[in-house]
C-alpha cells in the first residue's frame, strides 16, 4: 500500500536515495534485499527508498480511497 499512496501523495513520505541490491552470492545472506545506508559500497544510488511517513496523512489517504467502496 505504500507505494501505491506515495504515488498518490509523496508528500507524507520521507525518502532518500540509496543503492539497493539482492544478495545472491551467499557472502552475508541469501536472497535478501540489501540497502546501502550509509554508502559503504561505493555504489550510485539506484533507487529511491522510504524512511517514514505521516501516519495520520497515511490513514486519512487511505480512508479517503476506501470511502468509494463503502
Amino acid at each position: 500500500p505504500c507505494t501505491i499512496a506515495w504515488l498518490l501523495k509523496p508528500e507524507i513520505f520521507t525518502t532518500v536515495e540509496r543503492w539497493v541490491g539482492v544478495e545472491t552470492q551467499g557472502k552475508y545472506t541469501q536472497g535478501m534485499t540489501v540497502v546501502d545506508y550509509y554508502f559503504l559500497t561505493g555504489n550510485k544510488p539506484n533507487a529511491t527508498v522510504m524512511v517514514d511517513v505521516d501516519r495520520q496523512g497515511f490513514v486519512d489517504l487511505l480512508a479517503e480511497r476506501l470511502k468509494f467502496y463503502a
